[in-house]
């Protein structure tokens, strides 16, 4: 039976396979930079988004049977649903995808978090709570756009 370490070997091994799989497969000549399935499934639409995010999904799953904290794994499932929601505009989220890279960007998460627990969770605790700040003020504002509307349209029927 194989030990948790040789394990986690075999498993960052193929989280870096399907990571260059999806980003960085093949070199665009002429223009030197490296793309990956991941774009060019979404230029199919609806499915191709939905297969590289299966993959992606993986990648996550695979970095909680590693260990990763909640706090890691949120950070990663926002790099993978920042990619999805990119992905839904045509084209532009494609261009998007060869620029992310949202499966290198939580590779190097899982690389980070076998190599410095302790930093990841930091990193990641901070990640967490600044996005949900920037999500409250964003519903914040929306409630404060939709109250002056009502009080602008109000003053129009009264």
């Amino acid at each position: 039976m194989p030990s948790d370490v040789e394990l986690d070997t075999k498993r960052l091994k193929r989280l870096k396979a399907v990571a260059h799989l999806l980003d960085d497969a093949v070199e665009v000549p002429v223009l030197g930079f490296r793309v990956g399935l991941d774009p060019l499934l979404g230029l199919l639409p609806g499915a191709g988004d939905v297969v590289s995010a299966t993959f992606s999904g993986w990648m996550v799953v695979t970095a909680a049977r590693m260990g990763a904290t909640p706090a890691t794994l949120v950070r990663m499932l926002a790099n993978l649903g920042l990619d999805l929601l990119s992905g839904a505009v045509p084209l532009l989220g494609d261009v998007f995808d060869i620029a992310f890279k949202a499966n290198r960007r939580n590779l190097r998460i899982v690389e980070e978090q076998v190599l410095d627990p302790d930093g990841v969770r930091r990193r990641s605790r901070t990640v967490v709570v600044a996005a949900f700040v920037g999500v409250v003020a964003v519903i914040v504002g929306l409630l404060a756009v939709i109250a002056w509307a009502g009080t602008v349209v109000w003053g129009f029927v009264v």
